[in-house]
C-alpha cells in the first residue's frame, strides 16, 4: 500500500493484518498506519506470539471485526 508493504489485506471490508516481532522497524509505523487508515482500512495488529499462542481468539477477533464492518453502519461499505 503505496510503498508500504502489508502482511495481509482484504479490500471487501476494508482490513489490513499485521504480524509483527520485536525486529519490526516501527520508526515510520505512525505514518505509515496513517496513510493505510486514510484510504479507509481498518488495522488490526497482532504479535508472533500471540499467533502462536492464540490462534482460536484472533480468528473470532478478526471474524468480528469483518462482521462489525459488514454490518449496515459498520464502516466497511462504500
Amino acid at each position: 500500500m503505496g510503498h508500504w508493504i502489508v502482511d495481509f489485506a482484504s479490500f471487501s471490508p476494508r482490513i489490513v493484518i499485521e504480524v509483527d516481532d520485536r525486529s519490526h522497524d516501527f520508526r515510520d509505523e505512525r505514518r505509515r498506519s496513517a496513510f493505510i487508515e486514510s484510504h479507509g482500512f481498518v488495522i488490526l495488529r497482532f504479535s508472533n506470539v500471540e499467533v502462536r499462542d492464540e490462534l482460536d481468539p484472533i480468528v473470532q477477533g478478526i471474524e468480528a471485526e469483518v462482521a462489525r464492518l459488514s454490518s449496515p453502519g459498520g464502516g466497511g461499505g462504500p
